[in-house]
């Protein structure tokens, strides 16, 4: 009986242990495998392997690693912003081929996103204001799937301000931006300037390498003082043409990125938007991960930086000493 009872016992130890070994034993990449399949789609306006912006949204998502039934497929999706007509087209094909989630880097591509396809959930970044735009309502949870990154920038005020202390002596200002940043922020930009600095404000509208080459080649600047180029797409592209020819000039100028004072440029007052790409990875994998992209509240800069180039000089003029002392770089 004894004999019996021990072969029972090892009858049921062994089936145990071969049942612990077989879950041990499956193969995640079968499982994986298996697993559905989410299509992520980056809408670019390069190539996948110029743009900067997409290597490292991609760096930091393939770092974040989803649930393990959480498959997804990176596709970049390249698109041109001066043909609206073109990007809607390569857009909507990108959904046709089974987009899932979208990824928009601009304000353009995010509003095609949403009018192409209202149901598959889209992370954005914006340099204009979600709200303004559209892109998103003022509540918690939105009535689309959307959610991303603001990068709006409300410091245009305070960085006349830095430029008018820094150069004291200044009455006109050129302002270079797109036709977007225009329409958001011209007006109320003009006024403020007049009514609390007494500056006069030159606005050049640039959409376009092209365009911008005609504003440089005309003399709508030539009487300014001094330049305040804030961060839109055209000093994006255009960064070291816009430098350059304003160093030509050899008139004061102020800017709204720190990249733009590495390369040489007079001073910015900067939020600091390095987070952006990492944020919009971080979203995605959100989504990924099961969370609903209208309940991910917006992401916003958190942090804010005055940069200078101490030894920039125009006409013999340095920057006002107080203003360098004030920096948080100085190069």
């Amino acid at each position: 009986m004894k004999r019996v009872k021990n072969w029972i016992w090892l009858f049921g130890w062994t089936i145990g242990a071969i049942a612990l070994l077989a879950i041990a034993w499956v193969d995640p990449v079968k499982l994986w495998s298996n697993s559905p399949m989410t299509r992520v789609v980056y809408v670019g306006a390069w190539s996948a392997e110029s743009d900067e912006s997409f290597q490292q949204f991609r760096s930091v998502l393939n770092l974040r690693r989803p649930k393990p039934m959480a498959r997804f497929d990176l596709r970049y999706v390249s698109v041109d912003l001066e043909q609206p007509a073109v990007m809607q087209s390569r857009m909507a094909q990108a959904i046709r081929d089974g987009a899932s989630i979208l990824v928009a880097p601009t304000v353009v591509q995010a509003q095609a996103s949403l009018a192409l396809d209202p149901h598959s959930p889209v992370v954005f970044a914006s340099y204009a204001e979600p709200l303004n735009s559209g892109l998103v309502e003022a509540k918690s949870k939105q009535a689309r799937a959307i959610t991303g990154v603001s990068l709006a920038d409300h410091l245009d005020g305070k960085r006349l301000e830095i430029l008018q202390e820094a150069f004291p002596r200044i009455r006109r200002v050129a302002v270079l931006a797109d036709k977007y940043w225009m329409q958001e922020y011209a007006e109320g930009l003009k006024k403020q300037a007049h009514d609390a600095l007494k500056l006069d404000l030159n606005f050049l509208v640039a959409d376009s390498l092209e365009a911008l080459q005609e504003k440089f080649d005309s003399h709508e600047h030539a009487v300014v003082d001094a330049w305040f180029v804030p961060s839109t797409y055209i000093s994006y592209i255009a960064e070291k043409k816009i430098i350059e020819h304003i160093g030509r000039q050899k008139k004061p100028a102020i800017f709204s990125t720190i990249a733009e004072v590495k390369s040489g440029a007079m001073m910015a007052y900067a939020q600091d938007n390095s987070f952006a790409n990492a944020a919009m990875a971080d979203l995605v994998h959100r989504i990924l991960n099961g969370e609903d992209a209208a309940s991910i509240p917006v992401e916003r800069p958190r942090r804010i930086v005055l940069a200078v180039r101490a030894d920039a000089q125009v006409g013999g003029q340095r920057i006002n000493p107080v203003v360098v002392r004030k920096a948080d770089l100085v190069f």
